[in-house]
């Protein structure tokens, strides 16, 4: 797991609402073959479009770890089906 606290602003231009305040708990995070990558884990009910539904967390996952390390990553959205 990697806590997190950013500001980030995840707009092309930039206006003092364009700011957002993140903080957050990435589940997993792991170097494999030289790439970094992000798991986030997911129960909801239906799972259904989760990487569109959670893009901007998956987004501002990645900036925060840039930030942070100065690497890059990819983030990725992982269904556990808990029924």
């Amino acid at each position: 797991m990697l806590l997190f606290s950013t500001i980030l602003n995840l707009q092309d231009t930039v206006t003092p609402d364009d700011f957002i305040c993140w903080h957050g708990i990435m589940d997993v995070v792991y170097k494999k073959a030289g790439s970094w990558h992000i798991i986030d884990y997911k129960t909801n009910a239906d799972p259904d479009d989760l990487d569109e539904k959670y893009r901007a967390q998956m987004t501002a996952y990645k900036a925060a770890f840039r930030e942070k390390t100065g690497e890059e990553a990819d983030a990725r959205v992982y269904h556990i089906n808990i029924e």
